[in-house]
């Protein structure tokens, strides 16, 4: 039987076709099962609402779960991670900041795997408005309005896997002079990597967005100053997890 040019590139199109939506469906297949079957607050709790949910309850969901300490559920997290990967996905709303929220996820379960996309994140152009999730829906009896900082976040955990450099030194000192007490709390906690470290209270309030307190004004400053002179000496050990100056570099 003779199969004319024509006819094949139609057929290799509509094969073309069904391998696409095989994989849009595969890609999109459910990876949990409703919330209502998981306990509130849990791990698959949250991502069952990322799997489930509409887009501002994906983003609640995918923003408590960054927030988790504990995470083990890697693969399911990485298969709905990959719903938000390619930036056609990007024109759904929240598509980034979702997509931002998992990645971290997972950098916090595998650092090592997740290390440069984590480094490419925040390297990433800051853009304030990427990052705000302003609804009226609701999640969990409260409406959905947050703002997630994905390069900063990602400095953050970056550091406090090991990965030190200019940038996360940057960011997490721009943390440090926040007006927001929880981001000065999460700069401590990272300073708190750095026991050699110069002192730093996060408590001080400034009066206003551009005003630091004198106290913190003169931290920062000492905490600038040693970072000059040892960061080219620090390093990072594992099992105390902590930097530490090593004038041998070992």
């Amino acid at each position: 039987m003779f199969i004319s040019m024509s006819n094949l590139k139609i057929l290799a199109l509509a094969g073309l076709a069904i391998v696409s939506c095989l994989l849009l469906v595969v890609r999109f297949c459910p990876v949990t099962r409703q919330p209502s079957k998981y306990p509130k607050g849990s791990e698959m709790y949250y991502l069952a609402w990322i799997d489930h949910g509409r887009s501002a309850q994906k983003a609640a969901a995918a923003y408590a779960l960054s927030k988790l300490n504990r995470k083990t559920q890697y693969h399911k997290a990485l298969l709905l991670r990959n719903r938000y990967s390619d930036p056609i996905d990007g024109i759904l709303i929240y598509d980034g900041v979702i997509g931002d929220m998992l990645l971290l996820s997972l950098f916090d379960m595998a650092p090592e795997e997740q290390r440069l996309s984590a480094i490419a994140l925040m390297n990433r152009k800051y853009d304030e408005r990427f990052g705000w999730v302003k609804t009226d829906d609701v999640f969990e009896g409260e409406v959905v309005d947050f703002y997630f900082d994905g390069p900063g976040e990602a400095a953050l955990r970056l550091l406090s896997h090991g990965n030190i450099s200019a940038r996360a030194i940057e960011i997490l000192l721009d943390y440090s002079r926040s007006f927001y007490l929880d981001d000065r709390i999460r700069a401590k906690d990272v300073f708190d990597l750095f026991p050699e470290m110069p002192a730093y209270d996060p408590y001080p309030q400034p009066t206003t967005i551009n005003d630091l307190p004198e106290i913190t004004r003169q931290q920062i400053s000492a905490i600038q100053e040693w970072l000059k002179r040892n960061i080219d000496m620090l390093r990072w050990s594992s099992s105390k997890r902590a930097y530490r100056i090593s004038a041998t570099g070992g």
